[in-house]
Order: structure tokens, then sequence, then C-alpha cells
């Protein structure tokens, strides 16, 4: 984990959900109610952080602020995306308490995150939470529906709203 996250994590070691998030992405504008759900729901014990993956830093910190997401953010330049093998917005991937990768795809089968039985995000984290094997999700789990990423060269940085 880059060292900007543990930084934002402040020491905290509960389990982490990297919520990559591209602020001009339509899917990313749409699945904001669902990401607060999670976080009303499971802020308590796990740490949010999103992570803005596309375009000028600036004009992604300013359209993430329009979000009102409140949770700390990471500008990325496409290494954090990489070593989680995220490829879209939204996309989400959970982080054990010691950092390792127990989940990472997407929070639904749809950008409209109504169906509770593919809610494949809430799903790992409860099962994480839950002290639970990792239960294994279809491929549609997996399968791009968003904006894919691409990382245009631009130094990470990070910050709180």
């Amino acid at each position: 984990m880059p060292a900007a996250i543990d930084a934002l994590r402040a020491g905290d070691r509960r389990p982490v959900l990297l919520h990559f998030v591209d602020p001009s992405c339509p899917c990313s504008r749409f699945n904001v109610d669902h990401v607060r759900d999670l976080i009303r729901t499971h802020g308590h014990a796990v740490r949010f952080i999103a992570v803005l993956t596309q375009g000028d830093a600036r004009a992604m910190v300013a359209g993430y602020d329009g979000l009102g997401l409140e949770i700390p953010y990471y500008v990325d330049d496409g290494r954090l995306a990489a070593s989680v093998g995220a490829y879209s917005t939204p996309q989400a991937a959970l982080l054990d308490g010691a950092g390792r990768l127990a989940y990472r795809g997407n929070y639904n089968t749809s950008r409209y995150c109504r169906d509770r039985q593919t809610e494949f995000a809430r799903l790992a984290i409860e099962d994480l939470l839950g002290g639970t094997a990792a239960r294994a999700f279809p491929a549609t789990a997996l399968q791009s529906w968003g904006c894919p990423l691409r990382h245009p060269r631009r130094g990470p940085t990070d910050g709180t709203t």
C-alpha cells in the first residue's frame, strides 16, 4: 500500500475500502448514494478512502468535493489502481487490516446498486467483518460497466475533504 494511503489511515488498522471514483464519470455519480449507505453502515468498522483516478488533479478534487462523500481521498497516478487490479470506476478494492486484498470488483451488477443479492462490495465487507471465508462472486462482479481507467502521468497527492 502506498505511503500516502498509510498516512490517510493514520495508524487505523481497520480494513480499508478503496473507492475508485472518477467524478466526471456518470457511473461514479450514480454510485454515490450506495457508497454513502456503505459508509453509514460500515464506517465504524471499515476505513473508506476515495481514490481519484482520471484527468487533472485539481479538477478531480473539485469534482470529488461536489459529490459530498466526506471521506479522505488519494489522487492516484495509476500505480495504486494497478497494484489492486482496478480497471474502471466506480470500483471497490477491500483490504483487510493487514493490507491484503480481500475483494476487488464492482459494487453491483449495474450502476444503480438496487439489487441486494448482487451488492458485491457490501457482501465482501460483511464476509470480512464476520470472519467468514470470502465467497466466490460471479463473473459479473468483475465485468466492467463503468468508465475505464486511463492513467496520465502525474504525481500522487492526498488530502481530506
